[in-house]
């Protein structure tokens, strides 16, 4: 039987190399590190057999705290996702350095849980671009780390796993996921999700993963391109779309959150130039979109449509025609006799 792929052993593909357990029977060294902290040798969790444990012998603790404003869930995969261009890589790298220095490098979005090192993954090999953004974001010195992988995630996990243990890092910026899935996996395949996700997971810190859009007429424009289980095995996604305005705005909607309640959308204001500037800009009332409208107001605890226009100031059936076009965001909650209750939908709380 061929030999198992290095992405195969985060997908569950099995065969006599690799037995039931998806322990390698002779994992190979860990791949060395350039740099001085090379002589510390990491064996990736995923490898140490780590026993079965009893729930009630251990602690939850509490949920991570969002790491840059509410862009980042503190744990697992955030997927930013959106068209070329729209500043999604400047967003990254402005996040990497925020937490590198702890600094509000994103005007109005706060660094939360500490200062740490930061690792930012260029996969798609911009580095003249990358150093060029960087002095540009931030011209003094910060502990932000670069590394342009050649292979998929799963192949580079142990050198990124090694990475992340030696130099303490406390976010990983991931850009993009398209050139990180194996070459031999349609983006479209829940196998490509797995190979990215899963190892992306295992590093057990945050990661920030930049995604691009389909223009398929099918497509759902809520989900990022490739499989719906980028989507799903995510902790948070947020989608990016630039504002036909004048100057460079871009518009973020959060699409999900596992252990937050959704956030309400705002804008990130980009300034070019010898210095590059970004600023949170909060949507006022006029500039917002009737979904937009709606979530804000079921923040608060779900309503009836005649309770939200009267929230609104708008009639029922306008209410329950952008209820309808926008199912990935709001779901009847409850029925009381012919009345039907409204609220957000929270990923993963099953409602």
């Amino acid at each position: 039987m061929k030999a198992r792929t290095a992405a195969d052993r985060w997908t569950g593909a099995v065969d006599e190399t690799y037995p039931w357990d998806g322990v390698p029977v002779d994992p190979p060294e860990p791949l060395p590190i350039v740099g001085p902290s090379s002589a510390l040798p990491v064996i990736p969790r995923r490898r140490e057999g780590i026993e079965a444990v009893y729930l009630d012998d251990m602690e939850a603790g509490p949920v991570p705290e969002q790491i840059v404003g509410p862009l980042i869930a503190g744990e697992g995969v955030t997927v930013l996702f959106g068209d070329g261009g729209t500043g999604k890589s400047a967003l990254g790298l402005a996040a990497c350095i925020a937490k590198a220095t702890g600094e509000e490098v994103i005007a109005g979005l706060a660094v939360r849980g500490g200062q740490a090192p930061a690792l930012f993954l260029d996969r798609e090999h911009h580095t003249r671009a990358t150093v060029r953004r960087k002095a540009a974001i931030y011209p003094g010195r910060c502990p932000v780390l670069y590394y342009a992988p050649t292979r998929p995630f799963a192949d580079e996990y142990d050198r990124i796993a090694a990475i992340v243990a030696a130099e303490g890092i406390g976010l990983v910026v991931a850009d993009s996921i398209i050139p990180a899935v194996p070459g031999r996996t349609s983006p479209k395949d829940a196998e490509a999700a797995a190979a990215f996700c899963n190892p992306a997971n295992a590093l057990e810190v945050p990661v920030l993963a930049l995604g691009h859009v389909t223009h398929e007429q099918s497509a759902d424009p809520t989900m990022p391109f490739g499989s719906r289980f980028f989507h799903n095995l995510a902790r948070m996604t947020w989608s990016a779309k630039r504002e036909p305005d004048e100057g460079h705005v871009v518009r973020l909607v959060n699409r999900k959150a596992n252990d937050e309640a959704i956030a309400l959308p705002f804008l990130i204001e980009l300034t070019w130039g010898e210095r590059v500037e970004l600023r949170r800009v909060d949507l006022v009332p006029e500039m917002q979109t009737w979904a937009d409208r709606i979530e804000a107001a079921l923040l608060a605890g779900p309503l009836t449509a005649a309770q939200l226009a009267a929230t609104l100031s708008t009639t029922d059936n306008a209410v329950r025609v952008h209820l309808g076009r926008h199912v990935d965001r709001f779901a009847e909650v409850e029925r009381r006799g012919r009345t039907v209750v409204y609220g957000l939908i929270r990923e993963g709380l099953d409602l």
